[in-house]
């Protein structure tokens, strides 16, 4: 299948995760706005109505302290919402804790930011960061007032991956804080309000970040009371793509990843598996183990190319460009994830999500980064 109908498919499927309020994870069940979700998907269209609605909620929805929301609820908590049937609330209600855990989620304000960087970065609308500039010192402070020069710390269950117990140090949120403290930097650059004493703290946060999470290979997957050496592919090809990673060290996390995690269709998002204790009870009950142990999301794999094209790897990023058309071809939307033999997940207790805006946007990401379009 031709590009243009990749992009038709992914444009049509982010299209209708758009509200008056911003990108919904989904349309279906996952009717609310989520921080990963709904400004990774921003990524697929900088320039639309939508991102700027996206931005502006979740800026209108952060808390005294600074934090941003991870996930703004349009709808009540209920079971036959994820049958597609949501009772929706008459005012949106800004989640700041887990649902599973309890623990304070740290990843909305990191998404804000790094989306608001890459938003002005595309558009050169620097009057929307200089609108929001004080909610953005606010939301720094809320991260330097908790925990300093040091790396952000979580609870279980708090992530991306929040359905394996890791606590601590976890990679993927530690790397958005890296490219989030970027964001602002650059930010202060282009508005002209570079502050000397937040230049050193970035970079002495950088500094742990490189110390405790590579490992020689590839950065570690979350860090507790130990280094815990798990390859999350995710958020290592984040690193190559937006030069967390060094030139020699993107291309040892592209080696790995390709030995360890690429299949023939798609990229593990983890290797090895986790063991089953690390698994929430509910997701073993629900036959849903391997939702963030085994099934393939679009996350991993158009980050597997995009970091090809950073590295340079042509035959590799125009292969799995060839694959992924083909995959995006087998239906007429994005979904959540997928089985081995990259048929959406529709198990006795769970269906994917479809449309998904997080992996629709991503495509178009992909692909416009790859001069694909």
């Amino acid at each position: 299948m031709a590009a243009s109908s990749i992009e038709e498919i992914a444009s049509n499927s982010l299209a209708d995760c758009a509200t008056e309020i911003g990108y919904t994870a989904g349309k279906h069940h996952f009717v609310d706005l989520w921080a990963r979700d709904s400004l990774f998907a921003c990524l697929g269209d900088l320039t639309s109505s939508a991102t700027k609605n996206t931005i502006a909620t979740f800026f209108r929805c952060q808390r005294k302290d600074g934090l941003i929301p991870y996930r703004i609820r349009r709808s009540s908590l209920s079971i036959k919402k994820y049958f597609g049937k949501p009772d929706f609330l008459k005012k949106p209600i800004a989640d700041f804790r887990s649902f599973q855990s309890g623990g304070t989620v740290l990843d909305g304000g990191v998404m804000l930011l790094f989306l608001l960087g890459e938003y002005v970065k595309e558009t050169g609308d620097t009057a929307l960061s200089e609108k929001y500039y004080t909610q953005t010192e606010l939301l720094i402070s809320f991260y330097f007032n908790k925990f300093g020069t040091e790396l952000l710390s979580e609870w279980s269950l708090c992530e991306w991956a929040d359905a394996v117990m890791k606590m601590g140090k976890v990679l993927y949120t530690n790397v958005m804080y890296v490219l989030a403290l970027r964001a602002f930097l650059q930010i202060q650059q282009r508005l002209g309000k570079v502050d000397e004493l937040f230049e050193t703290k970035h970079k002495v946060i950088e500094e742990k970040f490189e110390k405790e999470f590579w490992n020689g290979s590839y950065y570690a997957d979350w860090i507790d009371y130990k280094r815990q050496d798990y390859l999350a592919s995710f958020p290592n090809l984040l690193a190559v793509y937006f030069d967390v990673a060094s030139k020699e060290q993107s291309e040892l996390i592209f080696s790995e990843v390709t030995n360890k995690c690429r299949k023939e269709l798609g990229i593990l998002s983890n290797y090895p598996r986790y063991p089953f204790w690390r698994i929430p009870l509910q997701n073993l009950l629900l036959g849903l183990a391997d939702y963030h142990n085994g099934i393939f999301w679009w996350q991993p794999w158009t980050f597997y190319v995009l970091a090809a094209y950073r590295l340079n790897k042509t035959t590799i990023y125009k292969t799995e460009l060839t694959k992924i058309a083909a995959t995006v071809s087998k239906y007429d939307l994005i979904y959540e994830n997928y089985e081995k033999d990259w048929n959406f997940v529709n198990r006795r207790f769970y269906k994917a999500e479809g449309p998904f805006a997080w992996s629709s946007g991503l495509i178009l990401y992909m692909l416009r980064q790859t001069n694909s379009l």
